[in-house]
């Protein structure tokens, strides 16, 4: 968490209620934090009580949220945690290979933006005797 702090923070105890309720609410839960966040753990702890053979699986990465059309360049971890008694994850398919097929992606070219031309610029009284 904040700070550093990780469990210490006093915000944790969201955390906290999150796993509590997770479990019995979905049996998919997509988890974003920062690249510190101890995902995979969590999740162990938390949903296996535990046991790292328990039911519920993770596939996480740390990503640029620049490649989602985010203006933020600062890292993320992006997860899937699922309950493996009710879903199943489909090998062919690799998480970070999901996750690059929601990227942003450009429609337009930058000549697309400028097909017309810039009404001449209106000043007001204060900024013509600026000039």
């Amino acid at each position: 968490m904040g700070l550093g702090l990780g469990e210490e923070d006093e915000r944790f105890q969201c955390h906290e209620k999150f796993y509590e309720q997770a479990e019995r609410n979905a049996s998919i839960h997509v988890i974003e934090n920062v690249p510190e966040y101890p995902v995979e753990n969590m999740v162990t702890r938390y949903l296996n009580h535990g046991d790292p053979n328990g039911p519920w699986k993770t596939n996480y990465a740390r990503l640029d949220p620049r490649l989602f059309g985010f203006g933020s360049a600062r890292p993320r971890v992006y997860a899937v945690a699922y309950d493996s008694r009710v879903v199943t994850w489909d090998k062919l398919f690799g998480f970070i290979d999901v996750l690059l097929a929601l990227r942003a992606q450009p429609l337009m070219e930058a000549k697309d933006f400028f097909w017309l031309d810039l009404p001449p610029t209106k000043l007001s009284n204060s900024e013509e005797t600026l000039s």
